[in-house]
């Protein structure tokens, strides 16, 4: 399966982790793994979206927003991208910058 990409990461909370969903194959991958009695219609929403985008008869930046309704309507979604944890900046010159 080709990964069509979303173009923007969409960021997800799931658990104490942070998930990354970059493309459609992500999305797909992420919602067959979504427990059975948690799916509803906003989730058959976004699964048929992704579905059509892999097809190729949707564009993926409307399944990465019907992607986005479901992470939302269930509370994972990320609101903003998450910063980098201070040990991991460099200046220029390869130095870990103090904190």
């Amino acid at each position: 399966m080709e990964a069509k990409s979303f173009g923007n990461t969409v960021f997800l909370r799931d658990g104490a982790d942070l998930r990354e969903i970059t493309c459609i194959h992500d999305a797909l991958t992420f919602l067959d793994a979504w427990p059975l009695e948690r799916r509803g219609p906003i989730y058959h929403t976004a699964l048929r979206a992704c579905r059509a985008a892999c097809d190729g008869s949707m564009a993926p930046d409307r399944a990465r927003g019907a992607f986005m309704g479901f992470a939302r309507s269930t509370g994972i979604l990320e609101k903003t991208a998450v910063s980098m944890e201070p040990w991991k900046l460099a200046t220029k010159r390869g130095r870990v910058m103090p904190v």
